[in-house]
């Protein structure tokens, strides 16, 4: 791997990324995440790599974070099905950890109405104009 200066890594990375921000498919966003969606205009999160990453890791951040883009047609339309299988194994995933009684337990615990339909969470508003609130705890999880 052939990675350059900060400055020039940098450079390529704010050419690369000055048009793509919020909801756009991007590669190397976080070290432990491949591929997700941006939220937020990139340049916020190249401000954020600099403030607060290690200056050891800035040109190989820089090196590794840039859009998912350049596909043709065909190429899209695959990605885009790749993508919702993707996000089908993610709710998989969750649900399988809900199921956990530890998990379970813990989860009722921390939040009694919750409003997770299994897609999303709809906001049902209670008696008195106000959500579903959350139970502050300071305990270890």
């Amino acid at each position: 791997m052939k990675i350059g200066t900060i400055e020039k890594e940098l450079a390529a990375c704010h050419k690369r990324c000055k048009k793509y921000g919020h909801r756009a498919l991007f590669h190397g966003v976080h070290h432990d995440t491949h591929f997700e969606l941006l939220i937020g205009p990139a340049v916020r999160r190249i401000e954020r790599i600099l403030s607060s990453k290690p200056v050891s890791e800035h040109a190989v951040r820089f090196h590794n974070l840039g859009p998912f883009v350049g596909c043709d047609a065909v190429e899209d339309a695959a990605l885009r099905a790749a993508w919702k299988q993707r996000d089908a194994a993610r709710r998989a995933a969750n649900i399988a950890f809900l199921a956990d009684p530890v998990v379970g337990k813990i989860h009722a615990r921390l939040f009694p109405d919750c409003t997770w339909d299994g897609k999303s969470f709809q906001v049902k508003k209670k008696e008195g104009g106000r959500g579903p609130q959350r139970k502050e705890t300071n305990e270890k999880l």
